[in-house]
């Protein structure tokens, strides 16, 4: 497959992945300052490094790091258990995302075992979280 193939497949890819991504602005979480400016900034930042992962300009790993800078700084911002179980759902989701894209981009030639064993390890962290309320 020519580089230019592969490129449009990924664009095609990430139209219907964005179209179904997870809107961080629902949180309900009514504070100011510092603490929701950081959680901003990570959630920003995991979702250009999604974008980046899925033009394989990066690596998983590092679309992980934000994903989980997101959910720690998210959970400082929660006051009670429904909004942690939020913030574990949208780490989830950000996993189940990501997978999405490590299997597109493994119809196309684009990616490894680890990084098959990676997100496994990493989405089922993720459900063990939701499942028990877990603080990380």
């Amino acid at each position: 497959m020519t580089r230019l193939c592969r490129e449009t497949a990924l664009l095609g890819i990430f139209a219907v992945l964005t179209a179904s991504a997870p809107a961080f602005d629902d949180a309900p979480v009514a504070e100011s300052g510092p603490a929701v400016a950081k959680a901003d900034a990570a959630r920003k930042a995991y979702e250009q490094a999604r974008v980046f992962f899925l033009e394989r300009r990066i690596g998983m790993d590092t679309a992980y790091l934000w994903s989980i800078r997101a959910l720690d700084t998210k959970l400082v911002l929660c006051h009670n258990d429904v909004q942690r179980q939020e913030a574990y759902q949208t780490h989830l989701d950000d996993m189940k995302a990501i997978e999405r894209i490590l299997r597109a981009a493994g119809r196309v030639g684009q990616t490894n075992k680890l990084e098959y064993a990676s997100i496994d390890y990493y989405k089922i962290e993720a459900e063990d979280w939701v499942a028990h309320g877990r603080v990380r």
